[in-house]
């Protein structure tokens, strides 16, 4: 799978298509170029935890064929080392699906932004979201049938998070698309600055964020 996306493509995509990034590593200039002509570009990502087998030469493996996340579900001393190895070389930690005695010593240990791509704050404490507004982490709520139980869980991380933190991911419901969701939250009272960067600003910012970190870090040993 990894050589199909390593191939280099020559034929340019058709507008309005959604194109895989091609540079390796992926910049992500690319994906505000992309978005600028009306595509949408994807990073590779994230790679299950347990695809790493405990191996940080793996996790090194997969950064080099272009992934940019790997979702952290369980926290030990693996773990640990691994959030330190994917700060220095660029990985964002994704929290979907891992519980607060994970997420809390993740966001201590990561110098990063967190990501959660499938995030479900209604699983979350307050004090943990609060936690992730800290960390400057994006909670990407994927956009239901029903925009109304979408808004809440999205104002939940806005209050307790900050609108910084606030992401949506897929849509369940893509005849409708987005559209009812912001036009909902619009109705709440977000402002149009908030909902850029509920669409694409926060999560470009973390990742923006991660890999500038990395380039700080490449003078560093990597881990054994």
């Amino acid at each position: 799978m990894q050589n199909v996306f390593k191939r280099p493509s020559h034929r340019p995509p058709p507008p309005q298509a959604s194109s895989t990034l091609q540079s390796h590593p992926p910049k992500l200039d690319e994906t505000a170029h992309a978005r600028n002509c009306g595509r949408v570009a994807t990073l590779l990502g994230p790679v299950n935890w347990t695809a790493l087998g405990g191996s940080a030469a793996t996790l090194r493996a997969y950064h080099a064929l272009g992934v940019r996340a790997v979702n952290l579900t369980r926290f030990d001393r693996f773990a640990r080392d691994a959030v330190r190895e994917m700060n220095r070389i660029g990985l964002a930690v994704d929290l979907s699906g891992a519980d607060p005695d994970t997420v809390r010593p993740a966001l201590a240990v990561t110098r990063a932004p967190a990501l959660l791509t499938r995030a479900a704050p209604e699983t979350l404490p307050d004090e943990v979201l609060r936690l992730l507004g800290e960390n400057g982490a994006v909670l990407m709520v994927a956009v239901t049938e029903d925009p109304e139980a979408a808004a809440d869980a999205l104002d939940r991380v806005r209050a307790e998070a900050g609108p910084h933190c606030a992401g949506v991911s897929h849509t369940t419901a893509p005849a409708a698309g987005y559209v009812p969701l912001l036009a909902e939250l619009l109705r709440r009272g977000w402002t149009a600055q908030e909902l850029v960067g509920l669409a694409h600003a926060n999560a470009t910012r973390a990742l923006r964020e991660t890999e500038f970190l990395a380039r700080t870090n490449r003078i560093r040993p990597a881990a054994a």
